[in-house]
Formats: structure tokens, C-alpha cells, sequence
């Protein structure tokens, strides 16, 4: 009888010591069965909106795994008699819409059958959210799929309550993560085209001295036509320059700046409003580029340029040594001027390095700057560039003057959470166009 006692207290603490073991172990992985869930499978989605035969689809989950954010999960698509396997890995973050706690998931199939769309964990999610599961409540996960080289979607929209693999899921929710990149939440781009052009900008100006633009490609569709939620980012960025309104016949300095004022995305659902967008201002290899040109009528010599600083507030690759060039102002929305120029055409430059355009001879000036913000972008609002260049007073009589800068704008979009590619959309040009006095 002791000996049963003691055999039956060192089993009980065993299989204790066996539980806490399991329990403090990671990664953490879900039960012995899998899940089958249904889902809905397009059979050939347009470019621009949902549509095309659709067939009733199942995900199977045979493995999965979660350690802190990252995860990988192996299962199944069947759908037409044909299933295709899927073995996704990935990292999970805090989503940038709904509530607090949801995550959205930047994520890739190895086994190459899937592009990932969209992967994310909501609680009680908004309508606007779902696709085709309108009455889950709950934990909720959302699995968009692609199949590879085809236009075949699956949309898996299921609770995770009393799921024996997937559940394990639902604890990330209450897990404080990072916050995830644009693409994740904003899956769109990477079906869909724009299906019409975008709305009229509000809020644009145009002065001499301050040219604001705005840009959007256009609206896309992300629920079901005529019933669904549109999106429409866009981003606003400013040109702007300012100086003395007098040199008389020394020399002063002229600034002139590129920012991001806003990025924004409008919808006619307020589960996708948000402060943000996937627009840049300039990418490493197509930078950003700005011409500053110095006063001249075409028959005075009018004001030059002496010296230049380049810098700025913005995103860089690795080495910030750039090229400034200058050349005669020719055709640069003013007459062509008679002074000639001998100065070599590059010169590196850093940003807050000062370089000297001119040389002793007086018959050799500079009257435009060129320079290219080669390997730096501007991604986020507040972020700038600057250029600023030291006028001075050349011949002539006293007289009203002027100096100009145009900027060369190139606008990128990054749509992909998991790639850095930047997707290229339009050029813009804003101008300015500083008045003083001078003589």
C-alpha cells in the first residue's frame, strides 16, 4: 500500500514538473488535430474590383507555430477537386487600423503556390473590414491568397474560438507588438488597379515663392462593387523659397526647400481613413533634383552665383557624397545670358559642405546650380530637402530681380510589405520664383 502511495505521488509530480515544462517552453505549437475551415475561392478576379465565377473553397491547417511574433503555418487550399499545399512564414505586427489590439502579419510562401495578400488578426472586426464572413464575432482571422500566376483568390474570413490549431492565434492579441509597415493593412495594390481617377485635390496653391502640390493615382476598390469601401491615397508636398527683398550691390543667401506636408488615405469607410499613404518623394537611383538660376534679362550680365549648401532631412542609403553641377543658364525659363563658364561640371559634395562656384576671372560666374539628392528619399511627413546658395549683385542698374529654383519630383509608391521595391508613379515639377531688389 506505501509503496502504491509513493508510486502514485511521484507520477503526480512528475506529469507537474512535465506540465510546467510545456508551459514555459517556446515556440509554442497548437494541438494534435488540424482545423478545416471554409472559405470562399475567386476563380478569376478583374484587374480593377471583385467579380468573376467564385467556388466554395476549404483551408486545411496541419502545422502551426508561434514564437513571440513569428510564425510559420503549413496547410492546404482545396478547391475544383485540387488542393494546393501552402507553408507560410512570417513575423506579426500591430496593425495600423481597427482596434488596439489587432495584428497584421508581413508574411511569404515557401512553398511558392501562394502569394500572401493580406494575413491578419482582428477582434469583432468592423464591417468594412470583411470580405465575406459577416456575422463571426470574436477573434477573427483573415487570410487572403493568391495562387501563383493565376488570378484565383482565396478569402478565409473565420472566428478562432475553439479552433484546435488556429486558436493559438488569438493569444497575439494580446501580445504589444511593433507597429506594421503600410503594405500589411493595405493589401489593395497588390490585386487591384485603380478603377477611376481620383478625386479633385483640395487645398493646392501656387505662388511665386510657394508651390504646393498634391497626388493620387486614383480610387481602388476593396469591398464588393457598388457596396464596398474605396481608398484614394495621397500625398501633398511643398516647394518653397525665401530671402532677403533687398541685396543692393553685396550678396546674401537664398533658401530653397522640398518638405512633405501630408499623406493621407480617404475612403468612404472609416475602418481605412488614416494619416498616412504609400507615396515617397524620390527613390536612391531617381533622386530628387533641383535647378537654382541666377537673375539675368538676356542683355546685362545680372546676378551670379557664389556658393552652395546641400542638406535636408531625409532617409539615407549609405554614403551622403552627391553631385552638384553647374552649368550656363540656358533656356531655363529666362533669356540666355553672355558670360561663359569654365568651371568643370561636377563636384562631389556633401550635405552641409559649402562649394564655391565661382573663380577670380570676373567674365567667369555661375548662373545655375544643378544638384541631384542621389541615394537619400523622402518618405515620411516633416521630411525635407534643402538647397541654399549665396546670390550676389552682378551689373546693372538698380533694379527689381529674381531667382529661380525647379524641382524634378519623382513619386514612388511602396505598396509591398515584404519587398523594398519601389513601384514608380509620376514626375512633378514645382517651381518658385523669388523676387528683389538689387543694385
Amino acid at each position: 500500500m506505501d509503496r502504491y502511495v509513493r508510486f502514485r505521488r511521484f507520477t503526480s509530480i512528475a506529469l507537474i514538473l512535465l506540465a510546467t515544462l510545456v508551459t514555459l517552453g517556446t515556440p509554442a505549437s497548437a494541438g494534435a488535430t488540424g482545423d478545416i475551415m471554409e472559405a470562399v475561392t475567386y476563380l478569376n478576379v478583374p484587374d480593377t474590383m471583385w467579380g468573376g465565377p467564385t467556388v466554395r473553397s476549404t483551408v486545411s491547417i496541419s502545422r502551426l507555430t508561434v514564437d513571440h511574433n513569428r510564425f510559420t503555418v503549413a496547410g492546404t487550399v482545396s478547391y475544383g477537386g485540387t488542393s494546393y499545399p501552402f507553408e507560410l512564414s512570417g513575423e506579426f505586427y500591430a496593425s495600423r487600423l481597427g482596434k488596439p489590439v489587432d495584428k497584421v502579419a508581413t508574411a511569404q510562401d515557401l512553398s511558392g503556390n501562394f502569394s500572401v495578400l493580406h494575413l491578419a488578426l482582428r477582434y469583432n472586426p468592423d464591417p468594412a473590414a470583411r470580405l465575406v464572413n459577416t456575422t463571426a464575432r470574436g477573434p477573427m482571422l483573415f487570410l487572403y491568397l493568391q495562387r501563383t500566376g493565376t488570378r484565383e483568390v482565396t478569402l478565409l474570413e473565420t472566428e478562432l474560438t475553439g479552433k484546435s490549431r488556429s486558436s493559438e492565434l488569438a493569444n497575439l492579441l494580446k501580445v504589444h507588438l511593433n507597429r506594421g509597415q503600410f503594405g500589411s493593412d493595405y493589401w489593395q495594390p497588390k490585386l487591384f488597379k485603380p478603377f477611376s481617377g481620383p478625386t479633385s485635390s483640395v487645398g493646392m496653391a501656387a505662388v511665386q515663392d510657394n508651390d504646393i502640390q498634391s497626388y493620387s493615382e486614383g480610387r481602388y476598390m476593396t469591398g464588393p462593387p457598388n457596396s464596398g469601401c474605396w481608398l484614394e491615397y495621397w500625398i501633398r508636398f511643398q516647394a518653397y523659397a525665401n530671402g532677403p527683398s533687398d541685396i543692393y550691390r553685396g550678396a546674401s543667401d537664398f533658401n530653397h526647400k522640398l518638405e512633405v506636408l501630408r499623406k493621407w488615405t480617404a475612403s468612404n469607410c472609416a475602418f481605412y481613413v488614416s494619416e498616412d499613404s504609400p507615396y515617397v518623394l524620390g527613390k536612391y537611383a531617381d533622386p530628387v533634383k533641383v535647378k537654382i538660376k541666377a537673375y539675368g534679362d538676356g542683355s546685362t550680365k545680372g546676378d551670379v552665383l557664389l556658393k552652395g549648401w546641400y542638406n535636408g532631412y531625409f532617409k539615407p542609403k549609405s554614403v551622403l557624397d552627391s553631385n552638384v553641377s553647374i552649368s550656363l543658364g540656358l533656356g531655363y525659363m529666362v533669356a540666355s545670358v553672355s558670360w561663359s563658364l569654365t568651371l568643370c561640371c561636377t563636384q562631389p559634395v556633401k550635405p552641409d559642405e559649402v562649394y564655391v562656384f565661382s573663380q577670380q576671372d570676373p567674365n567667369q560666374w555661375t548662373k545655375l546650380a544643378q544638384y541631384s539628392y542621389t541615394d537619400r528619399y523622402l518618405p515620411d511627413v516633416g521630411m525635407y530637402f534643402q538647397a541654399i546658395v549665396q546670390n550676389a549683385y552682378g551689373t546693372g542698374a538698380r533694379s527689381q530681380r529674381y531667382i529661380q529654383a525647379q524641382w524634378t519630383v519623382p513619386i514612388y509608391a511602396d505598396y509591398d510589405d515584404l519587398s523594398t521595391t519601389l513601384y514608380y508613379k509620376t514626375t512633378r515639377y514645382p517651381s518658385t520664383i523669388l523676387y528683389y531688389y538689387g543694385g
